[in-house]
């Protein structure tokens, strides 16, 4: 294998890095565990060698040195006790992330934390530059700043406390600035999917369904007794050879992943549809919770049938749409297959995918040809990328959401999700982040009185399982002759229950509760910080911790209960 020689001729040429970057290990099938890690470490490491090469870099301090071990002066405490968190990303724009978290920065308790944010790419004068840039205390446009510019403004200038990656290996990032190490406390979070580095990045922010922690180097976990993956070793302990988290962990409660729908993505009411609800209402007790509940429901069927009618309008209503809006490279032969596997069993469904890019149509389509032309008339795709709110909204047409297991929708099953169709999802690799987005967001759409229950629905154990679950779901589907909205034809079932139960709940569940999950990031800057505190003070007091740890590096943060 390629990869396998340029990872070994890196050990006598220093400095280089593989041509299979980190982010390209999120689908590569045939990588190892030990392969991912080499990668980053590959990566992180010429990240490194840029800054301590550099002229301007003062070099990392000798131990008899005030500020040893960091190379800039510790930040002060503010006399308030505030802390300063600032927030360093290139997509601060009309960006995925962007859309996730546009509303975080504001949601920070002001008597507690200083946020600031600064942006790598200039503004695109889009509505989430515009409302990132109102929302912080301090926004910097440093776009055509240099990395020493940067650095030293965010150490000498602002002295900044935590300072978080919301890149990580992926395009726009200026990782140097981290490997600098202006700051005692850095943190990634959201941008990118896995493993950064321990020596630049303290903590990765996550959940323990992405990242279980027996992965994390230097965990005091117990051996792993049987081992049933190809592509690692058993984890022992005192042993980090099958791990891959050289960074700390910082666990959030039920999901890391942040999203931005309950603020940002209401959907305008219809004239013409609430006039039809009015028409079809014979209820006496309007003010009632039961019937605000089953209006919205109907409301959402509704218009659900008049967006499906304009997208698909030579569906016939019996038919079932399967669905997957993630970029075509996601899709691996293996899921491919079970997908028309699943068409092969529903006569009646048909797969909704986007020319995402256009090219990849016609390979898919040849590909599923193997299964029949029945199977592969049933293949259709549609124009590639449309507007954010369109994209969310059309999201609810689906009757079920197919993900891609080597790397799975990130925002997109956020999406799909809010729209209320219900994903299946299997977290292949259980030391791959990027293929345990979607189970991680599934967990978290129940309440927080039973937080598992819609995502056991929806999450798989197997290719086998992927498959027997979206099957049951789909054959539970039946249309009754006469429906209580008796001018559409509305489906019934396990299925759309399911669906119920995610769009009734979605302003009560964990994944969609921004304020709360926000409350829950700053308890953790709080710990993080107060721990560095402490270890700190005893490491200048001579204190020294040598061989292998039996107390944690990670940090877990309690669940706040409403």
């Amino acid at each position: 294998m390629i990869v396998t020689k340029q990872l070994h001729d890196a050990i006598k040429i220093p400095h280089t890095v593989p041509t299979v970057l980190p982010f390209h290990t999120f689908t590569y099938s045939l990588l190892t565990l030990t392969m991912v890690r080499e990668i980053c470490r590959r990566n992180a490491s010429r990240v490194l060698y840029n800054v301590i090469s550099s002229s301007w870099f003062p070099g990392f301090p000798k131990e008899n040195q005030s500020n040893f071990p960091y190379p800039y002066p510790i930040p002060p405490p503010l006399p308030d006790n505030r802390i300063k968190i600032a927030y360093v990303s290139s997509d601060f724009t009309n960006h995925p992330l962007a859309h996730l978290m546009q509303s975080v920065f504001g949601f920070h308790n002001r008597q507690k934390f200083v946020i600031y944010c600064y942006a790598l790419s200039p503004s695109d004068n889009s509505q989430y530059r515009q409302t990132i840039e109102r929302s912080c205390d301090v926004f910097v446009d440093v776009s055509s700043w240099s990395i020493q510019q940067i650095v030293e403004h965010i150490s000498y200038v602002e002295q900044i406390h935590i300072l978080i990656n919301l890149n990580g290996y992926t395009k726009g990032a200026r990782n140097e600035i981290f490997a600098a190490r202006p700051c005692p406390i850095q943190m990634s979070l959201m941008g990118y999917a896995g493993t950064l580095d321990k020596r630049w990045i303290d903590y990765l922010i996550a959940d323990e369904i992405v990242c279980p922690q027996k992965f994390v180097c230097g965990e005091p976990v117990e051996d792993e007794t049987e081992c049933d993956e190809l592509l690692r070793g058993p984890v022992r302990r005192n042993n980090d050879s099958n791990r891959i988290y050289t960074e700390a962990l910082l666990y959030l409660p039920e999901t890391y992943f942040c999203n931005d729908h309950r603020q940002g993505f209401r959907e305008p009411l219809n004239p013409a549809i609430e006039h039809l609800l009015d028409q079809l209402d014979l209820s006496n007790d309007i003010h009632s919770a039961h019937y605000q509940l089953e209006r919205h429901w109907n409301r959402e069927q509704l218009m659900r049938m008049d967006m499906r009618k304009q997208l698909f309008p030579h569906l016939l209503p019996d038919t079932l749409i399967l669905a997957n809006f993630n970029q075509l490279y996601k899709i691996d032969p293996q899921i491919f297959d079970c997908w028309l596997s699943i068409l092969r069993q529903i006569p009646n469904a048909v797969l909704w995918l986007l020319r995402f890019p256009p090219l990849g149509e016609s390979h898919l389509k040849s590909r599923a040809l193997k299964f029949g032309h029945d199977v592969a008339n049933r293949v259709i795709f549609t124009v590639d990328v449309a507007p954010k709110h369109i994209h969310i909204y059309r999201g609810r047409v689906a009757d079920l959401f197919l993900d891609t297991p080597e790397c799975n929708a990130h925002t997109t099953a956020a999406d799909i999700l809010w729209s209320g169709t219900p994903l299946i999802t299997y977290p292949k690799y259980d030391f791959k982040m990027s293929s345990r987005v979607a189970a991680s967001c599934a967990y978290s759409t129940g309440t927080l009185r039973d937080p598992n229950l819609l995502g056991h629905w929806m999450v798989a154990k197997s290719y086998n399982d992927y498959v027997s679950k979206a099957v049951f779901l789909l054959k539970s589907c039946y249309h009754p002759s006469k429906d209580v909205l008796s001018h559409i034809y509305v489906q019934h079932g396990l299925l759309n229950d399911l669906r119920k139960r995610l769009f009734l709940n979605r302003d009560t569940s964990p994944l969609f509760d921004t304020p709360r999950y926000v409350k829950h990031l700053e308890n953790g800057y709080q710990m993080a910080y107060e721990k560095w505190q402490r270890g700190f003070k005893a490491f200048k007091q001579g204190v020294r911790l040598s061989g292998y740890p039996t107390v944690s590096r990670c940090l877990k943060v309690p669940s706040i209960q409403y």
